[in-house]
């Protein structure tokens, strides 16, 4: 069971390096059709960064642990957006009509704006994350924390493109799957205060 998880968080980062690997590198008319076919199975993928997030906080509790949570989730939604506009919708307009549009360059720059949000999300996401994995497994989860926070930091303004990209995504992987292996295999005990003696008369 322990590898199985280990393997589904590592899953969504080394799945977008690999597939980053072969993203164009820019739009342009002759990698418009790839750039907008290769995004729309991109969809569902890029949400499942946010997956891994929930599943290694899925014993955490209190308001850090909701603060990785929401963060996960609002990468899930803004980032997604990014995807359609500026990778499915100016690729599509792109290749219909065979030259630059005011459009184009609106849908990425509205797209862009909203990665942002979603990017910084995320960045908060994996901090809460390294932050009670550090409490939970001690510096065991320092590596895999190390590497799941730097590459966040990539990730806003290179996403997953050669090279920047796809190395931060494939360091995500990597982190994440170190992170899930680092947990302890049962919680520590959480002693209780001894009280003190009763004193009789």
């Amino acid at each position: 069971m322990r590898w199985v998880l280990v393997a589904v968080v590592a899953f969504p980062g080394l799945l977008l390096a690999a597939l980053g690997y072969h993203h164009p590198t820019g739009l342009d008319v002759a990698t418009a059709n790839m750039w907008w076919t290769m995004h729309v199975p991109l969809v569902p993928v890029f949400p499942l960064l946010g997956v891994a997030l929930w599943v290694l906080l899925r014993q955490e509790r209190g308001v850090v642990a909701w603060i990785g949570k929401i963060g996960a989730y609002l990468f899930g939604c803004f980032y997604t957006a990014l995807d359609c506009l500026a990778g499915i919708g100016a690729g599509l307009v792109l290749d219909t009509e065979k030259r630059g549009q005011q459009s184009i360059i609106e849908l990425i720059r509205i797209g862009d704006q909203l990665s942002y949000v979603g990017t910084g999300a995320y960045l908060v996401a994996t901090v809460a994350v390294a932050g009670l994995m550090l409490r939970r497994a001690g510096w065991w989860a320092l590596p895999g924390s190390v590497l799941l926070i730097g590459a966040a930091i990539p990730f806003i303004t290179s996403h997953i493109f050669w090279p920047d990209g796809v190395l931060a995504m494939a360091a995500t992987g990597i982190g994440a799957g170190l992170v899930e292996w680092s947990r302890p295999a049962t919680p520590r005990p959480v002693h209780a205060p001894t009280p003190d003696p009763v004193r009789t008369a």
